[in-house]
């Protein structure tokens, strides 16, 4: 509800503005205006909440489509590595003096990663971390359950005194 809006309702329900048949439609604990407000505010998380998984989504989408690129590139670049080094070791054959050196950083550079296996590890890594948070949870569970049998033990103690108190009560009403 817009601000001007419940701003209007609340001066006609107090009376500020005097309408025969609205003002004061809602008496002072405002249980109307209360109900109204907090629907509102339910509404306007709900479409919050749809917007952030939209968003999201839409974030994962490009992160995969971002991977996808990358190892495209990445597998393009090893490929014209490959091929630089097959035309630098023609021309150090044609030519006596051009003289290639082999570089075991050019070797390592023209293997391209295997997509598969980087999602392999990317697997790997996930049911790892999922792995890790169900223990998490796991012990978690077991403090909430640790705690609400000390919660059920001073339960019982507080049943106890709240007995003993009582007794004492009837006592003391007995003696008068």
């Amino acid at each position: 509800m817009p601000f001007g809006l419940r701003f209007g309702s609340c001066s006609l329900n107090v009376g500020l503005f005097h309408v025969p048949h609205l003002t004061e439609f809602d008496p002072f604990p405002f249980g109307l205006l209360t109900l109204i407000v907090s629907l509102e505010a339910i509404f306007l998380s709900t479409f919050v909440l749809i917007s952030q998984n939209r968003l999201s989504r839409l974030s994962e989408q490009r992160a995969e489509l971002d991977l996808q690129i990358n190892l495209l590139a990445e597998h393009k670049i090893a490929k014209i590595l490959e091929m630089l080094d097959d035309v630098a070791q023609q021309l150090s054959a044609m030519s006596k003096n051009f003289e290639v050196r082999a570089d075991p950083d050019v070797e390592a550079l023209k293997q391209s990663a295997d997509p598969q296996e980087v999602l392999s590890v990317m697997e790997e890594i996930v049911k790892e971390e999922a792995a890790s948070v169900k223990h998490e949870i796991d012990e978690l569970t077991g403090e909430v359950e640790s705690v609400g049998q000390e919660v059920e033990r001073v339960d019982r103690k507080l049943e106890v005194v709240a007995e003993d108190v009582r007794e004492i009560k009837s006592e003391i009403n007995a003696d008068k």
